[in-house]
């Protein structure tokens, strides 16, 4: 039988997706313009304000994601739960995968 995805939705978008669809909507309604690659700083947002809110933003996933990182998964010491472990980081690792900022 084959498991159906656990992060089925919205953590299917980029974390910058994500960020970019709450950036533009209210009650902030910022643009997403970026600097070119001629830029000295290519990448970034135009919008000092908006570059601002994604490095916080990316800076709170990844602290998400060391939490995830270091969260033990306590189970009982069986089949059973050694499964249960297996699952669990596997999930668990799925969701790390989705928050870092670069996925």
């Amino acid at each position: 039988m084959e498991q159906a995805p656990i992060a089925a939705g919205p953590l299917e978008a980029s974390v910058r997706e994500q960020f970019e669809a709450w950036i533009k909507a209210p009650p902030f309604e910022h643009l997403c313009d970026r600097k070119g690659s001629e830029s000295a700083w290519p990448g970034n947002y135009k919008r000092y304000e908006t570059q601002l809110a994604w490095e916080a933003y990316e800076e709170a996933t990844d602290r998400c994601v060391k939490i995830l990182e270091r969260y033990p998964v306590p189970v009982g010491n069986s089949a059973a739960g050694e499964m249960a472990c297996e699952w669990t980081i596997a999930a668990l690792r799925e969701l790390r995968d989705l928050m870092r900022p670069n996925a």
